[in-house]
């Protein structure tokens, strides 16, 4: 039927169909919206993400209000969540000497410059102040700033070890500087790459001048052949790959002098090694031994009857001269100490001592010095020559001439060594063991084998079960664990006999009746020459915790990535390959999830590789997440209309771009059938045809006088003027009137 025959009645079906199929397509606008917030309130994971992470991180407006901060950041400044609730600050959590530095940065960061991490000094509630580094970004609301994002880091530790490092690197320039002895170091080839300044004092030259020379122009020739040949040795021995890597050689090496003059030095070079175990360069230490080798010219003439008397004592014995130098020592202090004969003459007392000892002894030989006394008796450490720490017991005797002035000291040692490291190691470890158990956060406790009663337990184990120490002493494992006695018995036999596990989550019960989740270590130790069972356990409550909310976290993920209507797939930044596409995507192109693993944006983007790197490009580098449209190649080959929307973020500990698909397809389809039904409705509206005005009626007949002056039937006149069609009958008035007969019967039978 063409439009101009329709009926009113079909037109106003026609249009209740168009409002029906109107109110379908915003109830589907609707759905789409939903859909969005939907996937908006997967930004919650940020929040519990947040709350995992040891630092703090911070959410505030433009003037500095804080709207969000992470679980983490109450027990790091001390404010608790009520604190937070009636409003802070994050300017309050600074000293006031940084916080205009900070408003500053905020503005600098609200306007989108690049302020990078800043280093600032924070304030606790309590007062305690901290370093700590700030990264930050603008948070992003319809395009326009409206706050900052960012994460506070406690620098705390690493402040500590720059100072340290710059204080053990001033220690080291101090003693290099004001040391007797040359410090050295050379690369493989021989040249000199630092020198202290002692050598100045040592041949004449400065650092600068030493390090311009060969090492053959300040020796002598002799002394020359000899460290050449004992460096060749000691590279073989390195090439061999059974070096002692701590090792060292000593070598007496004559130099020769700026003005022409020589001496005589001892020189200890050892190899410093790259993280490779290579050798790179060569330590040395030089001191100036001239006068011991006068000295020892000297003592090689009372050598013989020295070497008898020395060589048969047990203990070790040497002389030393009054300024506390060695002028002989026997073979037995050698071997104490670790030097040979020739090492040990000449050396003082002093370089032999602990760095600890020395004060305590300095006092003493003074005093025998003075002639105060004749001799002491003293238990002090010495350090042997490899840096080894022994002990011993110095009889100390002063020799005085025919004259009775002083001439040397006889001293003899006893090694109690192994005495002195029973005694010590009996005391560490009875320190250790009171350490460990005081100050282990996870509760211990010793069973006996024989009563199966706790004869100790440490305070964290006393405040898991809420016992006090006295109480726990006597206490049973059958009291407070949470098994029948049959179980606990074989689980207790099986330690006993070493039979695993030794590892076992159990429940407790603690003196408040309340049960805990703890995991239990145990071992089978000798304690107080009696057998017990070493327990340890540590409370679960915490894991449990975080594990269930990792669950929980995933699984609101996957939940998100499966059931969004949206497709979801990301890529990541460097390679560009794909690492994740939801359900939704697969469907939207026709592909696999095996297949899509396979490929990369290029292979179902309908666009040039330009094009898409270079829009790869602006959402890499853009602050804010972009929207724009895209057409998508199916793998059937067919097109696909979508809007896109592409942010970067972090997944699985690098940077990938997230991009968000909505499928336009049905939203362009309902758009042109809408416009469609409106042009339809435009025409339809413009051919109806409607009366108006006054229009002449005769009284008696009821006929329609028209523009042109003749009079029409009422139905004539309307059919001409308009759509609408006429049917006749009677009216009941009329029925009544002209057919009186048909009436009175209708009434008589609707009276039976």
């Amino acid at each position: 039927m063409k439009d101009e025959d329709k009926t009113k009645k079909q037109l106003v079906e026609e249009l209740m169909s168009l409002r029906q199929e109107m109110t379908e397509l915003q109830a589907k606008e609707l759905q789409q919206e939903r859909a969005t917030e939907t996937l908006q309130l997967s930004e919650k994971r940020f929040e519990e993400l947040a709350d995992l992470l040891p630092q703090t991180v911070f959410e505030c407006d433009k003037e500095g209000k804080l709207t969000f901060v992470n679980r983490n950041s109450y027990p790091t400044f001390g404010y608790s969540q009520e604190d937070f609730n009636k409003g802070l600050n994050i300017l309050q959590a600074m000293i006031p000497e940084d916080r205009d530095r900070a408003r500053e940065n905020i503005v600098r960061v609200l306007k989108g410059e690049k302020v990078g991490a800043s280093e600032y000094t924070f304030m606790t509630k309590d007062g305690r102040t901290f370093p700590a580094i700030v990264y930050s970004s603008p948070v992003i609301i319809e395009n326009e700033p409206v706050g900052l994002r960012g994460i506070v880091i406690d620098i705390t530790d690493r402040k500590r070890s720059e100072e340290a490092l710059r204080e053990s690197e001033r220690r080291y320039r101090i003693l290099a500087d004001h040391v007797t002895d040359v410090i050295f170091t050379m690369d493989m080839d021989l040249r000199f790459t630092h020198v202290s300044p002692s050598a100045m004092r040592l041949v004449g030259y400065t650092p600068e001048e030493i390090m311009g020379q060969g090492v053959t122009q300040l020796l002598s020739p002799n002394s020359a052949e000899l460290a050449q040949r004992t460096f060749e040795e000691e590279v073989a021995i390195e090439a061999s790959g059974k070096a002692d890597p701590f090792r060292e050689r000593v070598l007496e090496l004559e130099l020769v002098c700026k003005d022409g003059s020589s001496l005589w030095t001892e020189v200890k070079v050892s190899f410093l090694y790259d993280p490779e175990g290579r050798p790179v360069e060569i330590l040395g230490i030089a001191r100036n031994i001239t006068e011991r080798r006068c000295a020892e010219q000297a003592l090689r003439e009372s050598e013989q009857r020295l070497r008898a008397l020395f060589d048969r004592a047990a203990a070790g014995m040497a002389l030393v001269d009054m300024e506390g130098r060695i002028l002989a020592a026997n073979e037995a202090t050698c071997r104490f100490l670790g030097y040979s004969p020739e090492e040990i003459v000449g050396m003082h007392l002093w370089e032999l001592a602990h760095p600890e000892d020395r004060d305590k002894e300095l006092a003493l030989n003074e005093s025998l010095v003075k002639g105060k006394r004749d001799g002491y008796l003293i238990d002090k450490r010495f350090v042997r020559k490899h840096g080894e720490v022994v002990w011993g017991r110095l009889s100390v005797s002063l020799i005085r001439d025919p004259g009775g002035q002083p001439q040397y000291v006889v001293v003899v040692a006893e090694d109690i060594t192994s005495r002195r490291r029973a005694e010590e190691s009996l005391r560490e470890s009875e320190a250790r063991y009171r350490a460990v158990m005081e100050q282990s956060p996870d509760g211990i406790y010793l069973v006996d084998v024989e009563t199966r009663e706790i004869m100790e337990a440490n305070s964290a184990f006393q405040k898991l079960l809420g016992y006090t120490y006295q109480e726990t002493l006597g206490l049973s494992f059958y009291d407070f664990v949470v098994a029948d006695r049959e179980d606990l018995d074989r689980r207790f036999t099986d330690v006993l006999m070493g039979k695993g596990p030794f590892a076992f989550e159990r429940r407790i019960r603690r003196k408040d009746g309340s049960f805990l989740d703890v995991w239990v270590t145990t071992k089978v130790i000798s304690f107080g020459g009696r057998k017990m069972v070493l327990v340890l356990i540590r409370d679960l409550t915490e894991f449990h915790q975080t594990q269930s909310a990792l669950q929980e976290s995933e699984a609101r993920y996957r939940a998100v990535m499966e059931q969004s209507p949206d497709g979801i797939y990301l890529v990541d930044v460097e390679s560009k390959r794909l690492l994740q596409t939801n359900p939704a995507f697969q469907k939207m192109l026709g592909y696999s999830a095996e297949e899509m693993e396979r490929s990369t944006p290029y292979e179902f983007t309908a666009a040039d590789r330009e094009n898409i790197n270079h829009r790869f490009l602006t959402i890499t580098t853009s602050k804010t997440p972009l929207a724009y449209e895209r057409q998508f190649r199916k793998k059937d080959g067919s097109l696909l209309d979508a809007w896109v929307n592409a942010n970067v973020i972090t997944f699985g500990g690098r940077s990938v771009a997230c991009f968000i698909v909505r499928d336009l397809t049905e939203r362009k389809r309902a758009e042109e059938e809408r416009e469609r039904i409106i042009h339809q409705l435009e025409e339809a509206l413009a051919n109806i045809k409607t009366l108006r005005g006054l229009i002449p009626i005769c009284a008696n007949c009821k006929k329609i006088r028209d523009d042109s002056g003749y009079w029409q039937q009422v139905e004539i006149y309307v059919r001409d003027r308009s759509q609408a069609s006429f049917s006749h009958g009677l009216c009941p008035e009329c029925t009544q009137q002209l057919f009186p007969c048909v009436e009175k019967r209708e009434e008589e039978d609707h009276s039976k």
